[in-house]
């Protein structure tokens, strides 16, 4: 025995390896090789205590665990393959689970150690100190003291949840009552925003303005997908999701243009003015584009992502005054294309991008850049950032990937100095032997909350780090790719709707398209809580009032604690990500046979309480809420949408100038539109006609013709259904008919005729109708009153 004590220490520093050396041992399907770096070897550790186990010399059983942390404090280890914790976590619970036998010797070997550096951090009130304690002498008698006397500092300094994390750990009792403040604390201001509001926009809305994005290449594909699938399988769009999603910030909607070479901002319509140090910030203005086809992308223009009242991802930013762009001559996605063709320009991939910081308060002027050809920071070879930096604990973080391997840089805010990077992980066939390579590859996404960051690639590995110390504190991955997938069966790109991260409170809710799972993650430990299956092409919008939403062909509503299903709708079918307000969601739908609709969703039942329509020949994309309006982002337009308060103001405006002026004809024109907004259909009619009679007296019947163009160009601009604007048609024609004007009376229903299919109608006002008889008998009889009869 005492040979065997004397070589435990040459052998723990061979428990040390890489992640090839340690999924070689590995059970069935393999693990990670090389994937994460360098990781401890567990079952090496547990066959060098056996022997003083077997003889049941429990101090050197717990000596041989403790030297193993003591050694590697920041090395992983898996006891299952899928997640990977620091090697002190597994050593804990080893000697826990030896018996109190052995527990009684760890602490006579080391309780008088911890208790020296509790005492030394009580007496500072340091809780970095009284940490150490449970890290370095994890089963001491004191370590649970230790852990909760640096939660309640941490809570009385305002690091709520650093500080609920410690006490959760502690597992001593009585935390509760803290526990319940600190949940209280971190959702005060989401409970706020939560509170039940009216709904924010009208029955049917007009574009205050809008942005064109056609002419790019983009747009051929993105018509030539979906469409052409969408007819084929008479499906009521299924389209891709735009991978477009407006970066609002201080009044400003900012875009970066797909050749990564300059950010455009548009001032939007709000209570401020924007500002006028740029061309570009004038209200609803874009200036010319330098547009190309170069680029072929799968999904969306605009590389900016924007989740309301979550995390940004991709290539925008902010932070106090400043801007963050990901600028390049060329994007990963276009360069990862030439890789897997093996085209000749393979050199680009050696081209480094960079992060521009342009000032707001100076016109977006460029004042710093990070990346490039820097010198003064220690760059990995070929690095390249994948989307804009986060902000957190005075640092700025930002996911690097450099070849096969992805790292994450902090900076100082305040100087965008450089402080450390970590190797997060690599690209690997780590599943059983089954390449990733043929899955659509859609980038990483990365969020911070307190005093760690969270990182998930597309293949499903989520990344925790340490603000502090730029260690990695724990590491989980999904296995629900199946290894063996034909072709054939492999979804398309368009189906794949990966997600940024949503952090709710102490869980990570993340999507994992290939596997078709929502996964559920205890943000402090990384295990995980519950697993949802979605389908290929349900999409993530995130948690309100402690509800997981998860869209697609309807709405599902999932318990955030449990993941159990709470409700479930059948549609309508996403075409886009919506956002939450009070106690609804707003969601951009389509029904089977409609036009594209903003639908109001109550979110404790799934009761659609409102539906808000659109012109017909808008494409709904993802939405934000800003200001008075609402900003539609998809691969065709941007477009934007006023809420009920924007109408209500602008007609209390126009109000005034009929006031001043009876007869003008535009400002009853305009009125009009936004009554018939507002579902005020009779209103509305009733200052349509004010406003033609000012502006085209009736003289003869010559007039009819014209009259009636002017009322049909406004039917069918106005935002309704099919059903509504023939309901509109026909009450208009009633009017006439009541006022003897038979000529402009039939001209409506021959226009309804020429652009109505002749079948049967359910109108809003209730009453069923067979177009086609309606209109045979009622034309019939007005052609003999004007002797017109054939």
């Amino acid at each position: 025995m005492a040979r065997r004590i004397d070589i435990l220490p040459v052998l723990i520093p061979c428990l040390l390896g890489t992640g090839a050396a340690w999924g070689q041992e590995s059970g069935p399907g393999g693990s990670p090789p090389g994937w994460i770096g360098e990781v401890a070897d567990i079952e090496a550790l547990d066959r060098a205590v056996a022997p003083a186990r077997a003889a049941g010399d429990w101090g050197q059983v717990v000596r041989g665990y403790q030297e193993a942390l003591e050694r590697a404090p920041t090395v992983l280890a898996s006891e299952d393959g899928r997640l990977f914790v620091p090697l002190r976590e597994i050593c804990r619970r080893r000697i826990e689970a030896l018996g109190p036998e052995a527990l009684g010797k760890y602490r006579d070997l080391y309780d008088s150690l911890a208790r020296a550096l509790l005492a030394e951090g009580i007496e500072k009130r340091d809780p970095a100190l009284l940490s150490r304690v449970a890290r370095e002498y994890p089963c001491s008698s004191v370590a649970g003291e230790a852990l909760e006397r640096a939660g309640l500092l941490l809570l009385d300094r305002g690091s709520f949840a650093a500080g609920a994390r410690a006490l959760r750990a502690s597992g001593r009792p009585g935390v509760e009552e803290a526990l319940a403040r600190v949940d209280l604390l971190l959702h005060r201001e989401k409970m706020e925003e939560s509170s039940p509001t009216a709904n924010l926009l009208a029955p049917t809305v007009s574009p205050v303005w809008r942005i064109s994005l056609s002419g790019l290449a983009d747009q051929e594909r993105y018509q030539r997908v979906f469409r052409g699938r969408t007819s084929e399988l008479g499906l009521p769009f299924p389209r891709p999701i735009p991978a477009v999603v407006p970066f609002v910030y201080r009044d400003r909607a900012i875009f970066q243009v797909d050749d990564g070479r300059r950010l455009v901002f548009v001032g939007l319509v709000n209570e401020t003015t924007a500002s006028s140090d740029c061309e570009e910030w004038d209200q609803g203005r874009l200036d010319s584009l330098d547009r190309t086809d170069r680029f072929p992308f799968d999904r969306g223009f605009l590389l900016a992502w924007r989740i309301h009242g979550q995390y940004s991802a991709h290539s925008l930013s902010a932070s106090g005054d400043r801007v963050f762009a990901v600028e390049g001559d060329h994007p990963l996605p276009y360069l990862e294309l030439l890789s897997r063709r093996d085209r000749s320009d393979r050199a680009l991939l050696a081209e480094h991008n960079r992060i521009a910081v342009r000032d707001l308060a100076h016109g977006g002027m460029l004042v710093a850049t990070l990346g490039g050809h820097d010198a003064s920071v220690r760059w990995v070879d070929g690095a390249r950032f994948l989307a804009a930096p986060q902000t957190g604990q005075g640092l700025l973080l930002a996911p690097v990937q450099a070849g096969r391997d992805y790292h994450l840089y902090a900076f100082r805010e305040d100087d965008l100095s450089f402080r450390w990077s970590t190797h997060l992980c690599s690209q690997e066939n780590w599943r059983g032997g089954e390449s990733l390579a043929e899955v659509p590859r859609q980038g990483s996404f990365l969020a911070v909350q307190a005093d760690r960051a969270y990182w998930a690639s597309d293949d499903g590995v989520v990344i925790a780090v340490d603000l502090s110390s730029g260690a990695r504190a724990w590491i989980a991955l999904s296995r629900d790719l199946p290894v063996e997938v034909r072709p054939e069966d492999r979804p398309a790109p368009e189906d794949l709707h990966p997600s940024p991260l949503v952090l709710a409170g102490s869980s990570i809710v993340f999507c994992h398209p290939p596997s078709q799972y929502v996964y559920c993650l205890d943000a402090d430990t990384g295990r995980e809580r519950w697993r949802h299956w979605c389908g290929i092409r349900e999409l993530l919008l995130g948690e309100s009032r402690g509800l997981v939403f998860v869209a697609g062909r309807g709405v599902t509503a999932l318990s955030l604690g449990t993941g159990e299903v709470v409700w479930r709708t059948w549609d309508p079918v996403a075409v886009g990500r919506g956002v939450f307000a009070g106690d609804s969601l707003y969601l951009p739908g389509r029904l089977r046979g409609q036009e594209d609709a903003i639908f109001r969703i109550e979110l404790a039942t799934g009761r659609t309480l409102a539906r808000t329509s659109t012109d017909r020949e808008i494409e709904l994309g993802n939405l934000v809420f800003t200001g008075r309006m609402i900003l539609s982002a998809g691969p065709r337009e941007v477009v934007a949408l006023p809420t009920a308060a924007l109408l209500a103001k602008k007609i209390a405006q126009i109000e005034r100038r009929i006031e001043a002026n009876p007869g003008d004809a535009r400002a009853l024109f305009e009125r009009s539109e936004l009554l018939l907004s507002r579902g005020d259909y009779d209103n509305a009619l009733a200052d349509l006609a004010r406003a033609v009679e000012a502006a085209h007296p009736a003289t003869d019947e010559t007039d009819a013709a014209q009259r009636v163009g002017v009322f049909a160009d406004f039917t069918w601009r106005a935002p309704a259904t099919i059903e509504e604007r023939l309901q509109l048609h026909l009450d208009l024609a009633s009017a006439l008919l009541d006022a003897d004007r038979i000529e402009e009376t039939l001209a409506i229903y021959d226009l309804v005729g020429e652009f109505y299919a002749l079948r049967r109608y359910d109108l809003p006002n209730g009453k069923k109708i067979d177009l086609a008889e309606y209109l045979s008998w009622r034309s019939r009889i007005l052609r003999k009153l004007l002797g017109k009869e054939e």
